[in-house]
């Protein structure tokens, strides 16, 4: 025969610590699916690639937040394409981080960009 506290152990133990190891590893899941979305929001994760102009404004102002970060570049190209003061900010912002070497370009067929892999940050 039992005691009540030795069945109790052996019963609810296993049990309290499996629902301990299903909840650290949901989120340890969670974690990482938080950190790929938080990850691919980055420009320098979404200029990885090259990118045309209209491309790269769409992208960084994806990273900024102006856009949402699914929202399709066809669909919003109007405000790259025409002369409003989002898009031309985004242009000259394009502009300034090719001059600090955050971004590279290169002519093909148009200007293109993408992040720099030999961008560091300078040390104070």
């Amino acid at each position: 025969r039992h005691c009540s506290v030795c069945v109790l152990l052996v019963v609810r133990i296993p049990a309290t610590l499996q629902r301990v190891q299903t909840a650290s590893r949901m989120a340890e899941d969670a974690s990482a699916r938080a950190a790929a979305v938080i990850g691919s929001g980055t420009l320098r994760v979404r200029l990885a690639d090259w990118a045309d102009t209209d491309g790269a404004q769409h992208e960084l102002a994806a990273a900024l937040g102006i856009m949402p970060p699914e929202s399709c570049m066809a669909d919003e190209k109007w405000l790259y394409w025409s002369a409003n003061p989002i898009g031309e900010a985004l242009y000259a912002m394009l502009q300034q981080l090719v001059a600090l070497g955050v971004l590279e370009t290169r002519e093909c067929g148009d200007t293109q960009y993408r992040w720099s892999p030999n961008f560091t940050l300078p040390q104070p």
